[in-house]
């Protein structure tokens, strides 16, 4: 078989991926032909061979360390930048108990707190429906929550259907929010289990658009809001 013969061989064996260790099996039958015909040119070919491949390592091998290098300085720049998420805690502070929630002008209040990452901004709360849907329990939407103080969350509760109050209609009214927020949990078809309310929070991280997710849970047997929000 003739040299071209056995490198076109050798190219197909390899596949169009390995044109590069093609080429090395071409040369290594240019050098034993070489060998073949004339020591001394032999060693010479084999010599530059040698400082051919020893180059073309070190090429490869200073690029692909670069590479790797890039590769590993993003994948700490994606990881930091993951670690630094906003993330928010809430709070629930209820009074336990029919008479006690009677007896309360305000039964239960909720405060949100930066527990790290960077300061979200523009946060807001999704309206939470009642269990048949008569009424919707409404946060006030918050600037940020920068670290470390707690914000407190101001709430209303809403009849469907019925046309949102003025704030100093708000204010007016403020003494009815313990009222509404009893219809709230009573619009369910059975105080017997806990009621569980999804609470979703959206916020800005920088140009991002966020969202986080919280549980409401009121205890039926101990009349109370749950302080695990998980």
């Amino acid at each position: 078989m003739t040299t071209f013969g056995r490198f076109i061989k050798a190219a197909g064996l390899l596949g169009g991926g390995s044109v590069v260790l093609a080429i090395l099996l071409f040369l290594i039958t240019i050098i034993e032909h070489i060998r073949d015909h004339n020591v001394e040119v032999f060693y010479l070919v084999l010599l530059a061979a040698v400082f051919f491949c020893f180059g073309a390592y070190q090429a490869w091998h200073d690029e692909n360390r670069k590479y790797l290098a890039i590769a590993s300085e993003k994948e700490n720049i994606e990881r930091k930048y993951f670690d630094e998420r906003p993330r928010l805690g809430l709070s629930v502070h209820s009074i336990e108990g029919p008479k006690a929630w009677m007896e309360h002008g305000v039964p239960v209040t909720f405060e949100i707190q930066h527990l790290g990452g960077r300061v979200p901004t523009s946060v807001r709360f999704d309206p939470i429906p009642s269990k048949q849907g008569k009424f919707l329990l409404q946060f006030d939407s918050i600037a940020h929550v920068d670290p470390p103080h707690v914000k407190a969350m101001n709430w209303d509760v809403i009849e469907v259907g019925v046309p949102l109050l003025s704030a100093k209609d708000r204010e007016k009214t403020a003494s009815l929010k313990k009222d509404m927020l009893l219809l709230f949990l009573k619009d369910t078809p059975s105080l017997l289990a806990d009621l569980e309310y999804p609470l979703v929070v959206n916020f800005t991280d920088g140009e991002q658009l966020r969202t986080q997710y919280f549980h409401l849970t009121f205890e039926t047997s101990k009349y109370r809001f749950s302080t695990n929000t998980a």
